[in-house]
Parts: structure tokens; C-alpha cells; sequence
């Protein structure tokens, strides 16, 4: 529930995005990432054990920072996500993969934003060697990188236990939708806590959003058995209002039925909006496409609040219908197999 704890209503200048100073650049969106990176060392080193409940939307800013910066350098578009192969490209040492190579599970880095069989089977994962390590090498090796602000200290056995993983207690979609949902919230205390700037880090805010929104319908669909391995949110949306306005048709309970086709109806706006502008899970991590085009993320009518706002409001409804629905006999498992 990302707004749970953040009182987004009050601080509403701190989250206007100034989409005309955006850029569609290598180095823009690496910047936005980085500043990610900074933040959660920067939490991180506050030793409050939160660092653990936010797992893999962590390990995913900070491959996809190392992404970006290997791709920034480059300064061309490489069709591949394989940091392997971008470390090849960049003609760097073997030494810097072979410290970072946990973070490259598969050659696109989807086990770190769905469950799949890439996910880490080891449960404990050490992360705050690498973290140091990227921090010292970058800094001597690297000038093309951008700084981070915040440093560790490997002496610190609280700090080590704050950058340890359990990886297995993310052990299914619903689980793995939670921790983005608290990187999220996570984001939005920093900007009305003023410790970040909207402007500064609004790809990543919005690609978790939108993951978030991805992982929720993938999450429900689960429940039912049913399959659809796409990344579309308006796909993925009709396939759960299939089994939503099946139940619609069986619910006599007035209440119930008024509240779950409210519910509905907002979550369906939220859908259209994030499908207006990132429709494949690709927008806000890359400034151009497969092909080299400009992704054309950012436009100006693109309103946090509104996509915050809505995301709110459908959350429980989000987290919770197809499962509930199905608990009352309103739903039936679908006779196709989710795989």
C-alpha cells in the first residue's frame, strides 16, 4: 500500500514533475537511477533493518544504475541487457564483473522484477561487499561514472546485517509486489521529507508504480490459474475484468457489488493512464527503444498526484478482489494453466 504512510495530500508542490526539463539521454536517466542508488545507501546507513523488506526492487536500481552507466559510456544504443556483455563492450577489467556478477542473475534482469525461475535460490545474500566495491572501483576506475554521495563502512557488523538479504521470504508474486510497493512509498517519504526532489528521481518513482500495477494484475490472474506472461497493463487488465464482471453478474449483496465496480472503474483509469505512457515496462528505465527511437516517456500532462491518487484508491481492491471473489464462489479457476 504505497500511500499507507506518507501524507501525499498536504505535500502536493513536492510532487510536480517539471517535464520540460527532461531528457531523453543515456545520461539523464542514469542520473535518476543514481540518485535512487545514493538514497537507499543513505537509508541504508541509518542501521533501522528496512533495507531487507525492500530485497529485489533494491537489487533491481542497482543493476539497472550499472546498466545505464555502462550504456551512458558507451553512448549508443547496445540491444542488449546482459552487464556481462556491457562490460565486454566498455573493454573493463574482469575483476569489476566478476564483484558484481550476483547482480546479472539472467541476461535481461527480470529475476529481479518478477518471480521467476531466475529468482536467487541461495537465502542469504550478502550485498554490502558489493556495494563497497562498486563505490571504491567506480570512484579510482571510473570518471565516466557519477558520484554517490553517501559511503559504507565494512567494519560495521549492524551495517552488514542491514545489507543482508533473505531472499527466500520472497517467495511468491504477491510478496515480490509488496516490496516494490514499499520502495515506492519509500521514495515519496524522501520527497516530503525534502531529503529528495521529485524532479531528481521521477523515472524510478514511476516505473515502480507502474511495476507495481503489473505485478497486481499478474498476482490476481496467479490466483485463478490463468495465463498471460505479457508486460501490457491494458492486456493484462482485461483479462482480470473478465473474471470481475463474471463475479458482477453472481453478487446480489448491493454493497459489494457497488463497491467492487467503483473499485474497478478506478483501477481501469489507472490502467489507461500508465498504458498512455509506458505501456511495455520500458519507458521509464531507457530513454530510447529497441530500435533507437526516442521513448517519448514524458509528456505534459502526466500528473503524479493523479496517478498516486489512484493507486491509493485501488490498492486493497488491487491486492485482494480476484482471491476474495473467488473465496465467495463468485470466480471460477480458469481451465488454462498460469505458468
Amino acid at each position: 500500500m504505497i500511500l499507507e504512510k506518507v501524507n501525499i495530500i498536504d505535500n502536493k508542490d513536492k510532487f510536480i514533475i517539471n517535464s520540460s526539463d527532461h531528457k531523453y539521454t543515456w545520461e539523464y536517466y542514469y542520473r535518476q537511477y543514481n540518485n535512487v542508488l545514493d538514497f537507499i545507501i543513505k537509508i541504508g546507513n541509518k542501521k533501522n533493518y528496512t533495507l531487507n523488506s525492500m530485497a529485489y526492487p533494491i537489487l533491481f536500481v542497482f543493476r539497472h544504475t550499472i546498466e545505464l552507466m555502462l550504456k551512458n559510456n558507451l553512448q549508443e544504443n547496445i540491444n542488449t541487457h546482459s552487464i556481462k556483455d556491457l562490460v565486454e563492450a566498455n573493454r573493463m577489467p574482469e575483476k569489476f564483473l566478476n564483484n558484481i556478477e550476483i547482480l546479472d542473475c539472467d541476461s535481461q534482469g527480470s529475476g529481479l522484477r518478477y518471480y521467476t525461475s531466475y529468482n536467487y535460490k541461495n537465502d542469504t545474500l550478502k550485498v554490502l561487499p558489493i556495494i563497497q566495491f562498486f563505490i571504491d572501483f567506480t570512484s579510482k576506475n571510473m570518471p565516466f561514472a557519477l558520484p554517490l554521495k553517501e559511503n559504507v563502512d565494512m567494519s560495521d557488523k549492524f551495517l552488514v546485517w542491514e545489507w543482508t538479504f533473505h531472499m527466500r521470504e520472497c517467495w511468491n508474486i504477491g510478496i515480490l509486489r509488496t516490496q516494490y510497493d514499499s520502495m515506492a512509498n519509500l521514495l515519496c517519504e524522501g520527497i516530503i521529507n525534502s531529503e529528495l526532489l521529485v524532479d531528481d528521481i521521477y523515472l524510478p518513482l514511476l516505473f515502480l508504480i507502474r511495476h507495481s500495477l503489473e505485478l497486481g494484475l499478474k498476482g490476481n490472474l496467479y490466483e485463478v490459474k490463468f495465463k498471460n506472461k505479457g508486460h501490457s497493463p491494458v492486456s493484462l487488465y482485461s483479462d482480470f475484468n473478465h473474471f470481475i464482471e463474471d463475479a458482477l453478474l453472481n453478487i446480489k449483496e448491493k454493497d459489494l457489488f457497488e463497491e467492487t465496480f467503483v473499485k474497478n472503474e478506478k483501477l481501469l483509469n489507472l490502467t489507461s493512464k500508465i498504458k498512455n505512457i509506458d505501456n511495455n515496462s520500458q519507458y521509464f528505465r531507457f530513454p530510447v527503444d529497441q530500435n533507437g527511437h526516442y521513448t517519448n516517456a514524458i509528456q505534459n500532462d502526466i500528473i503524479l498526484l493523479d496517478l498516486l491518487d489512484l493507486y491509493y484508491e485501488t490498492d486493497s481492491f488491487l491486492s485482494f478482489a480476484i482471491p476474495v471473489l473467488q473465496e465467495y464462489g463468485y470466480i471460477s479457476t480458469s481451465n488454462e494453466e498460469y505458468i
